[in-house]
């Protein structure tokens, strides 16, 4: 049982020792009953062709999964069995190390996660700093060989081992031992390679509350201090915080996840063990107090803002060829590109009156307050309007009549605007195909940066990405506008 391997690891019961080992009896584990656990090397079984790892695995992360899915795979493949060995405590407790160390997981914690991974045995060794001094060498042949038996060796891409950590995938190769060794290459996510340093990261409200900035998250899981230790007194506690910018993904989300959360509850405890269900505390942000008004003004904002640009502009130029005065345009000295410029100078003073109009409405009628920079708002939003500008313009040069010109930029701009940029429904849970033509959508990065700046107020640093992508789009529009215009005049 969990709480009994704690007691076991801690010398909580009697067994045999020696300075290498603790107690050496096997016990099953909760989430996987026939998964045996030994304390120490003493009195271990006979293993079948076993396949080998070797880790602190705190916090059992994605990085880890990949690994010991290899050595449960390899172990099954080869007719064995696989193995995990693992230290309590921490190696860098043991050495004087341990300064800024934040455990990921407790030991019981640890056994329960490696339970439910696929594995049939799991050796927690003692690291004390007797076997903090044995060379790679002597631990591999009189323990991994030795003792174990090992067939396979599984290691990490950047594992170290023995004293100094002086062992690597390139010592094993060299010096041979009999042994099969396979390395697993790096996990990555988001461009980090993951490791419980780069996770001992993200534990604090600070980084947390710059995920919640970056949107890489919509919600986290805060748990009380020694959570399994009183998951059996039905004292555990979690707090979910979620980005309420979205109410109705929001609840969704918390739902969710406080099932989750008691079913975990329910299966950490070992059979027969009976405590409280966990009842997660929810705490919203950005928008506490579940307006929907918070979710839906960036959205208007882009959409309005967008079908009245670019219907407007869309026309401009189609109008003057209708009415042929274009002709007289083309004779003046005026240069093709400043004609298209100028068709958007009005629009583009107009559109401001339209912004400053939506703006107070939405801070004095349907109280949405500006939690950022106002004035980054207003020159984010200017930005949009070009590029919305810009479309129209597009639009005018490459139609030959008003009534084509206002249904491409009418019906062709409103329906994907509004399904596709983020107002109606969140682009994660779109297919894949339409996360693609959402990212072509001005509307929703401008969307994606109003609700940074104007409803979560975090720094313009962090909106440098939605930014830059309209800036790109502003200037890209222009030059498609300017060539298809000159060459319809020619």
């Amino acid at each position: 049982m969990q709480r009994e391997a704690k007691n076991a690891a801690e010398g909580g019961k009697t067994g045999s020792h020696d300075i290498h080992g603790d107690l050496a009896e096997h016990r099953p584990v909760a989430g996987r009953p026939d998964m045996r656990v030994f304390y120490g090397f003493d009195a271990l079984p006979h293993f079948v062709r076993p396949t080998v790892t070797v880790g602190s695995y705190d916090g059992v992360h994605s990085g880890h999964l990949a690994l010991l899915r290899t050595v449960a795979g390899r172990a099954r493949a080869q007719g064995g069995e696989s193995v995990v060995l693992t230290f309590e405590p921490h190696p860098r407790v043991t050495l004087g190390r341990a300064d800024g160390l934040r455990l990921l997981t407790s030991l019981e914690e640890k056994i329960y996660l490696l339970g439910q991974q696929g594995i049939d045995n799991l050796i927690v060794i003692p690291f004390d700093k007797a076997f903090s001094a044995l060379a790679p060498d002597t631990f591999i042949r009189d323990y991994l060989v030795g003792r174990i038996g090992a067939e396979t060796l599984v290691v990490g891409f950047n594992h170290r081992f023995g004293r100094d950590k002086q062992g690597s995938y390139d010592y094993l190769g060299s010096h041979g031992f009999g042994l099969e060794v396979v390395e697993v290459g790096e996990c990555d996510v988001d461009a980090e390679k993951v490791s419980s340093t780069v996770i001992r990261r993200l534990h604090s409200p600070a980084d947390m509350e710059a995920s919640f900035g970056r949107g890489e998250i919509d919600m986290a899981l805060v748990f009380s201090e020694r959570f399994s230790d009183k998951l059996y007194t039905g004292e555990a506690r979690v707090q979910l915080v979620s980005d309420a910018t979205d109410p109705n993904m929001a609840t969704m989300q918390a739902g969710y996840a406080a099932n989750i959360i008691s079913s975990a509850g329910q299966e950490m405890l070992p059979p027969g063990v009976h405590a409280a269900a966990i009842v997660p505390q929810l705490k919203l942000l950005y928008n506490p107090q579940m307006k929907s008004a918070y979710n839906f003004v960036p959205g208007v904002m882009g959409l309005i803002l967008m079908l009245i640009c670019a219907m407007m502009t869309s026309i401009s130029i189609v109008r003057e060829k209708e009415k042929g005065t274009m002709e007289v345009l083309l004779v003046s000295p005026v240069k093709p590109l400043f004609i298209i410029l100028a068709k958007a100078v009005p629009y583009f003073v107009l559109s401001f009156v339209n912004l400053t109009t939506i703006l107070l409405l939405s801070v004095y009628v349907l109280n949405v307050p500006v939690a950022g920079s106002l004035f980054w708002l207003v020159v984010v939003s200017l930005l949009f309007i070009f590029v919305s500008l810009a479309l129209g313009l597009l639009i005018s040069t490459v139609t030959r009549t008003q009534v084509a010109a206002m249904l491409v930029s009418g019906l062709m701009l409103m329906m994907p605007t509004m399904l596709l940029s983020g107002m109606i429904f969140p682009i994660e849970s779109m297919p894949v195909i339409l996360q693609a033509i959402s990212a072509v959508l001005p509307a929703r990065w401008y969307i994606q940066a109003v609700r940074k700046l104007m409803i979560e107020g975090v720094d313009v640093s962090l909106v440098l990405m939605e930014v830059g992508i309209l800036a790109t789009m502003a200037v890209l529009l222009i030059t498609v506008s300017f060539k298809k215009f000159k060459h319809r005049l020619e």
